[in-house]
């Protein structure tokens, strides 16, 4: 079951189902997080003083992943079963679809800051045979470069814009990343190196 740590565990409960995860909270100890429900379903919650349900309208399924000092809360979204998730930002009970990058079908939110830049992943194209991680900023969507691979995600972004995630290389191999200023660069022990 998802929880929240004040000094002890506090249990966030379910929406009437067996499970639930708690994947971001803000300063405010709102967190969110997805739960299923009692028919089965997976929803995206938000949790102040009880678990509600995030209002996306009819969905298949949904997450919320990540929640601001605005509570202004991101994820993605499936409207069927067969549909391609979708990244959203959902803001004062109004959804909004983030889209996606190129002719690509999925995205997913990972991480929203208190400026309403949010970032995450998404497909290229149909085939989904590459995902790039994007910034999210006033409606317009950015790939964000890569070490040279095919895949890469971005996971969180600090209020300076600082962004950190994953990215294949050009041997296919999973290395950590920063972003700043619209370059990225590979993590090591010691310091980044810019590529």
């Amino acid at each position: 079951l998802g929880f929240i740590w004040q000094g002890n565990m506090v249990d966030l409960g379910t929406l009437g189902g067996f499970a639930s995860w708690g994947y971001g909270v803000n300063d405010n100890n709102v967190a969110v997080g997805s739960a299923i429900t009692a028919s089965a379903g997976r929803r995206a919650f938000i949790y102040r003083t009880s678990m509600q349900e995030v209002t996306l309208g009819s969905v298949f399924e949904s997450e919320a992943r990540d929640i601001n000092n605005l509570d202004q809360v991101v994820g993605w979204v499936k409207a069927t079963q067969s549909s391609a998730a979708r990244a959203f930002l959902w803001d004062n009970g109004v959804r909004t679809d983030v889209g996606a990058l190129g002719s690509g079908a999925f995205s997913y939110a990972e991480a929203i800051n208190d400026h309403r830049v949010i970032v995450g992943r998404s497909d290229l194209d149909a085939s989904g045979t590459a995902t790039r991680a994007f910034r999210w900023q006033n409606g317009v969507m950015q790939a964000l470069p890569s070490l040279g691979g095919l895949k890469t995600s971005a996971m969180a972004i600090n209020n300076d814009g600082t962004i950190v995630g994953w990215s294949h290389d050009t041997q296919g191999r999973t290395r950590a990343v920063i972003w700043r200023n619209g370059q990225v660069y590979q993590q090591s022990y010691e310091r980044g190196t810019p590529t």
